[in-house]
């Protein structure tokens, strides 16, 4: 049986247009097997990451419990049949999907989707849905501002709550697309798309979507989903929203610069040396223990520039794409 020869994978906070997107492959790539997410029994640490990878890389990075999920995940996509395996599953590149992409062979081309959405409104979305109120959720699907592994300085937005912790959520992931289309640059079976979904729900910004992934048609033959106009209703209020509004405003940032510069300075995500410069309690994170070590060599500096990225074991192998 065949192996694909292309895979197709997203780069997005969710809420963004996955779904969209996924029906948009489904209807137009020939020969794919298009999957929009696995969730729940049996696909949770399986298919998709589980909360203690998740965890775990966003504590420690591209440790090898983290690198066993996915030999077993890229294994399961191997057996499609299909020339082409896309899944616009917006979990994976938060657990280190971009860290792993050496598991793949050699020979195939891989297609990442940095799929982006006005970011207010993306923001907003995660509030309406209650999405940081409860830490459990957050574990299982997004990102907590409390972590150590993290791009954006999450300090100036945990005291506004919820509602800075979504708004944070919106610029970590922002940013970390664009350190990730930094870190693969010298791999040339991948390459970065950045995509606006409010381009793709057109046959003009879909056709130059679908050319860029090598499979090129002209805008009248596009077949696009039915894209539903968004509705009014929300779970909170005006009151609510303007608070979302002020809050958006005040806290800014150039999340393209962030994500550059951290690559630029050294630090990586995979392989966070630069952790073990931090006090061990600041690495604590509610039931998973601190990070054991000597970790109170620098005091509390939170960077080392410049730092040479190895892997937590001591071999390069397991820390995949990370240099």
């Amino acid at each position: 049986m065949d192996a694909p020869s292309q895979f197709i994978y997203a780069i997005t906070t969710g809420r963004s247009g996955t779904a969209f997107l996924s029906r948009l492959l489904h209807l137009n790539l020939a020969g794919a097997e298009v999957h929009h997410e696995f969730r729940g029994f049996p696909h949770f640490g399986r298919r998709t990451p589980d909360a203690s990878q998740l965890t775990t890389f966003n504590h420690v990075g591209n440790v090898p419990e983290v690198r066993s999920f996915w030999r077993k995940k890229f294994n399961e996509d191997q057996k499609s049949s299909a020339r082409v395996y896309a899944e616009m599953a917006h979990v994976h590149a938060k657990a280190g999907l971009v860290e792993n992409l050496d598991l793949l062979p050699t020979s195939v081309r891989i297609d990442l989707v940095r799929l982006e959405r006005n970011s207010f409104e993306t923001f907003w979305s995660h509030l309406n849905r209650f999405d940081f109120v409860q830490p459990h959720f957050t574990w299982l699907f997004n990102l907590d501002a409390r972590y150590p592994n993290v791009i954006v300085d999450p300090a100036p937005y945990l005291p506004h709550r919820i509602f800075g912790q979504a708004l944070w959520y919106v610029h970590e992931m922002e940013a970390r697309g664009a350190y990730y289309q930094r870190l693969v640059v010298s791999d040339s079976r991948i390459r970065i798309h950045r995509v606006r979904f409010e381009d793709l729900v057109n046959p003009f910004g879909a056709a130059t979507f679908l050319r860029s992934l090598g499979h090129g048609c002209d805008p009248a033959e596009v077949e696009l989903p039915r894209h539903a106009a968004p509705a009014r209703r929300s779970s909170m209020g005006d009151a609510e929203r303007q608070v979302a509004e002020a809050l958006f405003a005040e806290l800014t940032c150039d999340t393209e610069a962030a994500g550059q510069n951290y690559h630029e300075e050294g630090l990586r995500l995979g392989a966070p040396v630069h952790l073990f410069f931090k006090e061990a309690g600041a690495l604590q994170h509610e039931s998973l223990q601190a990070v054991s070590g000597n970790s109170k060599k620098a005091g509390n500096t939170v960077r080392a520039g410049n730092l040479k990225t190895r892997g937590l074991s001591g071999g390069a192998g397991d820390v995949g794409l990370s240099s």
